[in-house]
């Protein structure tokens, strides 16, 4: 796969990954910290129950943290089974004893597949992380979803 469209998909990846924790995650975490430091100003409360204030203060945050986790792997997971399956496709049309010739042409429609799986999952993105966008609005209480 040629580079450009690798780094296409990246960069297209990381400015929805950033935009989300920027706009979403790092509110959490703030939220958890505060609350975390609350528990410890109790200094009539047991270790146990300082413990268990800091694990209630960071529930939503790990909870969050881990739903955008999965989200992206599974969309990560989508494009490259699309790229496996034009791999498997290109292969298939190679035999026992394949012609350069007919490498290269397995070669190219490899090429034009994964460019093709590479520019639709670019496309989904956007609305992807909206999506993924909308749920942690949710969890927030908060109306901060960034139009497609």
């Amino acid at each position: 796969m040629e580079g450009y469209k690798r780094d296409e998909v990246h960069n297209a990846y990381e400015k929805q990954v950033n935009y989300i924790d920027k706009m979403y995650l790092r509110d959490i975490k703030k939220e958890m910290f505060e609350c975390s430091a609350k528990c410890c100003e109790n200094k009539t409360a047991s270790v146990e129950e300082v413990n268990y204030c800091v694990e209630k203060c960071s529930a939503k945050y790990q909870e969050s943290h881990n739903y955008c986790i999965n989200e992206f792997n599974n969309y990560q997971h989508r494009l490259q089974r699309c790229v496996s399956e034009c791999n498997d496709a290109a292969k298939d049309k190679l035999g026992a004893q394949t012609s350069s010739a007919e490498v290269e042409a397995a070669s190219k429609m490899f090429e034009d597949c994964a460019r093709t799986c590479i520019d639709k999952h670019v496309q989904l993105l956007p609305q992807f992380a909206k999506n993924v966008q909308e749920v942690l609005s949710q969890k927030m209480g908060k109306n901060k979803v960034k139009p497609g």
